[in-house]
């Protein structure tokens, strides 16, 4: 992702409220790294997860506190967090490897399935992977 979208995302999960973080900003990881996350988690599962057991289960891999975890954006009432996530599944529903047609339904694709399965091949033999994971 360019600096300039980082800057972009950077501003729009300012936190409404004081918490003791850097810049009055959120450090929440990369988009690039929790659309990996997201696409390794629905693959690895055979059946489609909840909203809430994906917000819950990518925020543990990240290891994020609860203050990040419930920090609000500076425009509209949900979680920084939470809107980061939406958009990365947004983002894999457009590449065709996830799908969450039904409500508070999400699930990887068989493509999905397929692109994952390449990732860990890539990443076992110690190359960078779509995503810029290593």
């Amino acid at each position: 992702m360019p600096a300039r979208n980082y800057a972009v995302l950077a501003r729009s999960l300012r936190l409404v409220h004081n918490l003791p973080m850097k810049s009055g900003t959120l450090n929440l990881p990369p988009q690039a790294e929790v659309e990996g996350k997201l696409l390794q988690l629905l693959a690895a599962r055979s059946r489609p997860l909840t909203t809430t057991e994906v917000y819950r289960s990518l925020a543990d891999i990240f290891n994020l506190s609860l203050a990040q975890r419930d920090a609000r954006r500076e425009r509209g009432n949900d979680p920084a967090w939470n809107w980061l996530v939406r958009r990365a599944m947004q983002r894999l529903v457009a590449k065709g490897w996830a799908d969450h047609r039904q409500h508070a339904s999400w699930a990887a694709t068989e493509k999905g399935r397929s692109i994952q399965q390449e990732r860990e091949k890539i990443i076992a033999q110690g190359g960078l992977d779509l995503f810029g994971e290593t």
